[in-house]
């Protein structure tokens, strides 16, 4: 049986977890690197692990990923900044449409 989390319960576990990059919303989305899709922070599978603590999943159904595979994507920066080293890292057909969309 699953147990609900609150939104800001899932932020919580998100930010702890995710040391790398910072959440700020439960509408915030990442890019997943390997299923290649965009993911929204209330979607990200949370679970626990045997010792208590919590495991992040790609919500995508049979994707292996977990956080350090979800890179912040267009949506994210297309308000005009610049752009992080690691945002950097993902190659511009990953980044959708949006930030073509910000720019026109």
């Amino acid at each position: 049986m699953k147990e609900y989390l609150s939104a800001e319960n899932r932020l919580d576990i998100l930010r702890t977890a995710d040391t790398s990059r910072k959440w700020n919303s439960p509408d915030e989305q990442r890019f997943c690197i390997l299923c290649k899709k965009v993911i929204i922070a209330r979607q990200i599978d949370i679970t626990l692990d045997e010792n208590g603590g919590y495991e992040l999943h790609c919500p995508t159904v049979d994707c292996p990923a977990t956080i350090r595979d979800w890179f912040y994507c267009a949506s994210s920066y297309s308000t005009g900044k610049e752009l992080s080293d690691q945002q950097k890292l993902i190659p511009k057909t990953w980044r959708g449409s949006t930030a073509t969309k910000s720019a026109a």
